[in-house]
């Protein structure tokens, strides 16, 4: 198939989506996954800063991901899961960062990821995730 009607398809289904005032194009679940994220070594930080936490929400194309880490928008950072003997990793871009703080939040910080390497398989969306609007 010519990259052009590619382009053209996926314009359509883009389109499509924007009529149906639906935005995003994978399904988010809520979720509660034992993750881990880690700052990549670089020549300032040499040494990975890396930490244990838990996703709230997760998608095959990213995840809202609760930290401590002081990161900023844009930066990149390393996801990763293991769970019943299979484990999954990419590289992952920080599209927001959220402090959680004001009336009626937890005070919790959470970053917004989008993976960059591979999408999540589907099957480290726990069957009883709940998919959310």
């Amino acid at each position: 198939m010519p990259v052009a009607s590619i382009v053209k398809i996926f314009a359509e289904v883009a389109k499509e989506r924007e009529n149906a005032g639906e935005r995003r194009e994978f399904t988010r679940f809520e979720v509660s996954l034992n993750v881990r994220i880690a700052r990549l070594p670089n020549f300032r930080e040499p040494q990975p800063q890396a930490e244990d936490t838990t996703a709230d929400v997760i998608a095959t194309s990213g995840a809202l991901v609760r930290s401590l880490m002081a990161v900023d928008k844009g930066e990149i950072i390393e996801f990763a899961i293991d769970a019943g003997g299979s484990s999954f990793k990419t590289r992952s871009e920080v599209m927001y960062v959220s402090t959680g703080a004001g009336p009626g939040l937890d005070g919790v910080q959470r970053l917004g990821l989008k993976f960059l390497d591979a999408p999540l398989p589907e099957s480290f969306i726990p069957p009883d995730a709940r998919p959310l609007p």
